[in-house]
């Protein structure tokens, strides 16, 4: 599972791979900015998180930087 957050359009992109190097299924667009940004705000402020290149992704996201 892949969540992108997109700091522009405040919405996150939930998709999944069957493999690393194949095409992404799109499985939805979360468009609230409201909840996008608080999902992302959530998920980043967890120590726990299991996936280090998301929580570098949305730093990277909420910096304005391309990722």
């Amino acid at each position: 599972m892949e969540l992108f957050y997109s700091a522009v359009n405040r919405n996150v992109l939930f998709q999944i791979r069957e493999t690393p190097t194949s095409s992404p299924q799109v499985l939805g667009t979360l468009q609230d900015g409201l909840l996008s940004t608080q999902l992302m705000v959530s998920y980043f402020s967890n120590k726990a998180a299991p996936s280090e290149e998301l929580r570098k992704s949305v730093a990277m996201g909420f910096a304005g930087e391309s990722r």
